[in-house]
């Protein structure tokens, strides 16, 4: 385990900013590092001052990168501008936001409030303050595996009461009780994984017309970032592990606190909203594919600076849990029984780390009202 700490310079956004009179120099269209963009009309420009050739089909998604080479020589910025920590894998599968209040095979929110606030900026409240922004896996694309996500976001507005915050998963499917449960043939939209994916260890023991458990199609690896404020105390980044949803949570990995932390509000209410900040998120195999290596990493005044936030290394009986609850159990739908993740065909080990691909990547914020822009996941290669 390796926690890392670094110098944060505070960043105030004035009341100004609250959501119900924005004004159009702060929809966040502009440049990371304070400048306009010569194009910024045309999709908000890009951190680096450049243009993007294919700035997005503007049908929710492009995984075509435009002018870039997909990282593949040594390109330091994706189509955003944004900086790429690790190169896209050669021939790897990329994913670029376009259009976020447009669904499309690649781009499957949850709830369907999202609204553009200025140019290439959106916003969304999703389900009373909880949003699942989600990233499928289509007809004839790979399912995530190694990834790099990275998000701009922003908190606008508050709710509930626990301490706000952002997540990214990699490596599962849907987040749902059991009256979401899908047949086999159902999960991903009925779009099964290509022939070689590393998919779930129990997948191909289930038929077509079997049910899936759907706790077990919960498990994946989560980064999180939360809002600092005094009424709400909370780490201000850790790490999670998620065997199955939602009994399989394993302790918080690399919890790490902080009184500088710049994405703070004093209040929580629309007239104090965070500034803009960048999160990225990787989860990668070792080459033999038996351990996982995910980092987090900020770019904490959104002008394309990242700093590493923290590490961790899972391997067998490295991040274990002892029971997965009531997830271990059966329940029935209808006169069917739908055998629990600690029973045959899942049989969960609970000391493994989770080496397989997931069709889905999510971006995920509570209890706020949150704005995002710059969204993209690309398939990196192994460590």
């Amino acid at each position: 385990m390796r926690g890392f700490r670094f110098f944060i310079v505070l960043v105030v956004c004035s009341a100004a900013c609250a959501p119900s009179d924005l004004a159009a120099s702060d929809t966040g269209a502009g440049l990371p590092d304070g400048s306009v963009s010569a194009d910024a009309g045309a999709g908000g420009g890009l951190p680096d001052g450049g243009v993007s050739a294919d700035a997005g089909t503007g049908d929710g998604g492009t995984t075509d990168a435009g002018t870039r080479d997909g990282g593949t020589g040594g390109a330091a910025n994706d189509q955003f501008g944004v900086l790429m920590t690790y190169a896209t894998e050669p021939s790897g599968r990329e994913w670029f936001l376009g259009d976020a209040t447009k669904t499309n095979g690649e781009w499957a929110p949850e709830t369907n409030d999202i609204t553009a606030v200025g140019n290439g900026v959106y916003q969304t409240f999703g389900s009373s303050g909880q949003v699942r922004l989600n990233v499928p896996s289509p007809g004839g694309k790979p399912w995530w595996h190694n990834v790099e996500a990275t998000a701009y976001f922003r908190a606008v507005g508050y709710t509930g009461n626990q301490p706000p915050h952002w997540e990214i998963l990699a490596r599962s499917e849907r987040h749902s009780g059991t009256s979401n449960t899908p047949l086999k043939n159902q999960v991903n939209s009925g779009i099964a994984p290509p022939d070689g994916t590393a998919y779930w260890p129990w997948w191909n023991v289930l038929s077509d017309t079997d049910y899936v458990n759907v706790h077990a199609l919960g498990s994946s690896y989560h980064g999180n970032i939360y809002v600092q404020n005094p009424g709400r105390g909370s780490d201000f980044a850790h790490l999670e592990k998620e065997f199955s949803h939602v009994g399989g949570y394993a302790s918080q990995k690399n919890p790490i606190s902080d009184s500088g932390w710049p994405i703070a509000a004093a209040a929580l209410d629309s007239s104090h909203p965070t500034a803009w900040f960048g999160m990225k998120w990787i989860v990668r195999n070792n080459l033999a594919g038996t351990t996982v290596h995910t980092e987090l990493w900020l770019d904490e005044q959104a002008n394309n600076t990242w700093s590493l936030v923290t590490s961790f290394d899972d391997s067998a009986g490295a991040w274990a849990l002892s029971s997965l609850g009531s997830d271990g159990n059966s329940y029935t739908l209808g006169s069917v029984a739908v055998p629990g993740c600690t029973q045959p065909p899942y049989s969960l080990a609970l000391d493994q780390p989770l080496t397989w691909a997931g069709p889905w990547v999510e971006f995920r914020s509570d209890e706020m009202t949150m704005q995002f822009k710059w969204l993209s996941v690309r398939e990196i290669g192994p460590v």
